[in-house]
Protein backbone atom coordinates (compact mmCIF):
# COMPACT_ATOMS: atom_id res chain seq x y z
CA UNK A 1 0.00 0.00 0.00
CA UNK A 2 1.24 3.49 -0.80
CA UNK A 3 2.71 5.65 1.99
CA UNK A 4 4.59 8.94 2.17
CA UNK A 5 7.85 7.02 1.61
CA UNK A 6 6.71 4.40 -0.92
CA UNK A 7 4.99 5.88 -3.95
CA UNK A 8 3.45 4.23 -7.01
CA UNK A 9 2.60 1.14 -4.96
CA UNK A 10 -0.80 -0.57 -5.33
CA UNK A 11 -3.59 1.15 -3.40
CA UNK A 12 -5.62 -2.02 -2.84
CA UNK A 13 -4.87 -5.04 -0.68
CA UNK A 14 -6.84 -8.28 -0.87
CA UNK A 15 -8.38 -9.37 2.44
CA UNK A 16 -10.27 -12.44 1.20
CA UNK A 17 -12.33 -13.77 -1.69
CA UNK A 18 -14.97 -16.46 -1.97
CA UNK A 19 -16.91 -18.24 -4.69
CA UNK A 20 -20.16 -20.23 -4.57
CA UNK A 21 -22.45 -21.69 -7.22
CA UNK A 22 -24.51 -18.47 -7.32
CA UNK A 23 -22.08 -15.66 -6.47
CA UNK A 24 -18.54 -14.47 -5.80
CA UNK A 25 -17.21 -11.86 -3.38
CA UNK A 26 -13.93 -9.98 -3.13
CA UNK A 27 -13.13 -8.02 0.05
CA UNK A 28 -10.21 -5.63 -0.08
CA UNK A 29 -8.71 -2.62 1.66
CA UNK A 30 -8.56 0.57 -0.44
CA UNK A 31 -6.32 3.59 0.10
CA UNK A 32 -3.04 4.37 1.82
CA UNK A 33 -2.98 6.75 4.83
CA UNK A 34 -6.75 6.65 5.31
CA UNK A 35 -7.61 3.16 4.12
CA UNK A 36 -11.06 1.63 4.27
CA UNK A 37 -12.52 -1.83 3.65
CA UNK A 38 -14.63 -2.40 0.56
CA UNK A 39 -16.25 -5.36 -1.14
CA UNK A 40 -17.57 -6.26 -4.54
CA UNK A 41 -20.21 -8.96 -4.92
CA UNK A 42 -20.93 -10.61 -8.27
CA UNK A 43 -24.02 -12.73 -8.92
CA UNK A 44 -24.45 -15.51 -11.45
CA UNK A 45 -27.19 -13.38 -13.02
CA UNK A 46 -24.51 -10.94 -14.19
CA UNK A 47 -25.16 -8.21 -11.61
CA UNK A 48 -22.54 -6.67 -9.32
CA UNK A 49 -22.59 -4.48 -6.21
CA UNK A 50 -19.74 -2.42 -4.77
CA UNK A 51 -19.95 -1.49 -1.08
CA UNK A 52 -17.90 0.43 1.50
CA UNK A 53 -17.94 -1.28 4.89
CA UNK A 54 -18.43 1.09 7.85
CA UNK A 55 -17.87 -0.87 11.05
CA UNK A 56 -14.64 -2.91 10.73
CA UNK A 57 -12.52 -4.88 8.29
CA UNK A 58 -14.23 -8.24 7.78
CA UNK A 59 -11.79 -11.15 7.76
CA UNK A 60 -14.20 -13.81 6.51
CA UNK A 61 -17.57 -14.20 4.81
CA UNK A 62 -19.40 -14.46 8.16
CA UNK A 63 -18.06 -11.05 9.26
CA UNK A 64 -19.06 -9.58 5.89
CA UNK A 65 -22.55 -11.06 6.18
CA UNK A 66 -22.90 -9.58 9.69
CA UNK A 67 -21.96 -6.09 8.39
CA UNK A 68 -24.41 -6.34 5.49
CA UNK A 69 -27.28 -7.60 7.66
CA UNK A 70 -26.62 -4.82 10.19
CA UNK A 71 -26.61 -2.28 7.28
CA UNK A 72 -23.10 -1.11 8.22
CA UNK A 73 -22.17 -0.27 4.65
CA UNK A 74 -22.64 2.32 1.91
CA UNK A 75 -23.11 1.48 -1.73
CA UNK A 76 -20.42 2.95 -3.96
CA UNK A 77 -20.25 3.49 -7.68
CA UNK A 78 -18.02 1.28 -9.79
CA UNK A 79 -14.68 2.93 -10.45
CA UNK A 80 -14.77 5.10 -7.28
Amino acid sequence: MSTDVIIHAPSRQLIFAGVSDQSAVIVYEQGSFASFPAAVVFSKAGKAAWILIDDYVPTNVYDLRRSVHAANFKQMMAGS
